[in-house]
């Protein structure tokens, strides 16, 4: 199971200069089985892009794609208009209009 260090402080009180290692190894001393510690460090700037529109297209596998038309601010536009980039996406739980995180 993973578990959010941040999670695991609303329920436990961990020492604020407490590291994930530390608080691995305090939970493997007491008999919790460990198999990795996950970092999600950012590695640069979050770029957010606004849904234009998007058009569904079934595949041959049963699932469908949406090729999306999404507005980016991350320079590679002018002030005035921000770039449109094609973006082809697999989810489903998003709608025109709605701000998503670009990569």
């Amino acid at each position: 199971m993973r578990v959010p260090l941040s999670w695991l402080r609303e329920f436990v009180e961990v020492p604020a200069e407490a590291t994930p290692e530390d608080v691995l190894a305090a939970l493997v001393s007491v008999g919790f089985e460990e198999e990795d510690v996950h970092r999600f460090d950012l590695s640069g700037p979050i770029v957010v892009g606004e849904v234009l529109e998007f058009v569904e297209e079934p595949q041959s596998n049963g699932k469908t794609i949406r090729w999306c038309q999404v507005r980016v601010a991350d320079g590679e536009g002018t002030d005035d208009a921000p770039a449109v980039r094609g973006i082809v996406c697999g989810a489903n739980n998003f709608f025109a209009g709605d701000k998503v995180v670009v990569t």
